[in-house]
């Protein structure tokens, strides 16, 4: 017994990529969410990843409806991901130090909830149509979050940098996003 587990199970996907995943977070029973297999290591995948909207798991069918603090956290490898639809929850730092990750692809507008330093600050993200106006929203909210950190970091120089050069990155982003066209 690892007493350092977190995942309840795992998914070997179609790419060969194996995937955790908790019901923690998820009451329902009905949903999953992305983890981290146990507290020193994070999923590490090929270059390029799509995340599946539900997992079967013992003869049931789960929504994949969250991706956890920490879930793909030093995965060198991971260039590419496409997002489910079902995804509602991106935790703090779940794609950190993901340093060649170029592209992420948000195939639904479910998304409600987007952790600080989600994902490096140089990687593109594709929006749908529907997710427009719900992620500058979020975004906002990010900027919130920012300069609350910034109020309450302690006095040392680097954590204060740290902090900037994320906010200052989420700037760039929604400098560069553009509202999709209407025709």
């Amino acid at each position: 017994y690892d007493s350092d587990f977190i995942a309840d199970f795992y998914n070997v996907l179609d790419s060969g990529d194996t995937l955790y995943y908790s019901w923690g977070g998820n009451p329902d029973g009905e949903t999953v969410s992305v983890c981290t297999p146990t507290m020193y290591r994070c999923n590490m995948t090929g270059q390029r990843l799509v995340i599946p909207d539900e997992v079967y798991y013992q003869g049931h069918r789960y929504r994949v409806t969250r991706i956890d603090d920490d879930a793909f956290h030093n995965d060198f490898a991971l260039r590419h991901v496409t997002l489910p639809q079902s995804l509602n929850y991106i935790g703090f730092t779940a794609f950190k130090n993901c340093f060649r990750l170029d592209t992420i692809v948000f195939t639904g507008g479910n998304l409600t909830t987007l952790k600080n330093a989600a994902f490096p600050v140089q990687t593109a993200l594709v929006l749908p149509d529907t997710m427009s106006k719900d992620m500058a929203s979020i975004m906002k909210l990010q900027i919130y979050e920012y300069s609350q950190m910034l109020e309450n970091a302690s006095s040392m120089a680097y954590d204060r940098q740290q902090i900037i050069n994320s906010y200052v990155g989420l700037l760039e982003q929604m400098k560069n996003y553009e509202e999709p066209s209407k025709y």
